[in-house]
């Protein structure tokens, strides 16, 4: 019903027109749902995508499912910035709200409500994902992660969907 991390970005590593670009994103779905995703994005030309200076990195609240992608408003960051991206599920049961605050701002830069309904049997991970060839990515720290659930599930940790992490035991 809710989650919460903060992602450092690193550095971007060099982006040309066959690299194609490279995405930074937590993301929350299930089999059945849309994947609310809030992205940090590389492309070729940051500055026309969202006014980006040399060595920053787009970031925007976001929803991935069968109508595509929808997404909020998108913003420069900086690599060392910590961004904190929260999902919170709506009393309705079936509304996302995504909040993207910039910690170097001191504000929240992106927002967007999706309904992608509930996430029974659902998964929270983090992705590193490129769109052609390969790169040597900066380190990305993500830190106080926090996943709250609508009732206790004492199976999260030992199915995987938890991470790395769960599956070695972490609470």
């Amino acid at each position: 019903i809710h989650a919460k991390t903060t992602i450092v970005p690193g550095r971007l590593p060099p982006i040309t027109s066959s690299t194609g670009p490279l995405f930074l994103w937590p993301g929350l779905s299930n089999p059945m749902s849309d994947l609310v995703q809030t992205t940090i994005d590389a492309w070729q030309d940051n500055k026309s995508y969202c006014g980006a200076t040399t060595g920053q990195w787009c970031v925007e609240a976001s929803v991935f499912g069968s109508f595509g992608q929808l997404n909020g408003p998108t913003v420069a960051i900086d690599p060392d910035d910590h961004i904190t991206i929260e999902y919170t599920l709506e009393s309705d049961g079936n509304t996302w709200t995504q909040t993207v605050s910039s910690q170097k701002l001191g504000k929240v830069v992106s927002t967007l409500q999706s309904t992608s309904g509930p996430m029974p049997k659902g998964g929270f991970g983090f992705a590193t994902e490129a769109d052609a060839d390969s790169y040597t990515i900066d380190t990305q720290y993500y830190l106080c992660t926090e996943l709250d659930f609508a009732d206790a599930d004492p199976h999260f940790g030992a199915t995987g969907v938890g991470g790395v992490g769960a599956k070695m035991g972490a609470t």
